[in-house]
């Protein structure tokens, strides 16, 4: 992977869930680390099989979104964590690593840049 390729600044996100002073659950993202990635758009639907390969096919929930980035010392990066790309916030769905040097993600859009949720079948994980 090239560095020129790497050209999306990405946040890695942690969610919080917390209490509102009237006592209504809502979720709070804290930053856990700000990385260059390279954003690549997938034409076909796939997944990541329990080997650690992307498995393509079309019977389940179209994911479009995959960013590479260098792995991160000292940070475990998991499904429960979230990317937000200018303003766009996306769900980590499987991971696996290039020679221990860089980290592959497979996103699921979120929400958009003004906050809506996304319904099922517009980029949420049905499986």
């Amino acid at each position: 992977m090239a560095l020129s390729a790497m050209d999306t600044t990405i946040k890695i996100l942690e969610s919080k869930p917390e209490l509102t002073a009237n006592g209504v659950g809502i979720e709070k993202y804290n930053v856990l680390a700000e990385v260059k990635a390279a954003m690549n758009h997938k034409l076909k639907a796939s997944y990541l099989s329990s080997s650690g390969g992307w498995i393509n096919g079309t019977a389940i929930a179209p994911f479009f979104q995959t960013a590479t980035f260098r792995r991160i010392p000292h940070l475990k990066i998991t499904t429960e964590h979230y990317v937000e790309v200018d303003g766009e916030r996306f769900r980590i769905l499987g991971l696996r690593t290039h020679h221990k040097m860089y980290v592959e993600c497979q996103l699921a859009t979120v929400t958009n840049a003004k906050g809506a949720a996304y319904g099922a079948g517009q980029g949420t994980s049905t499986a």
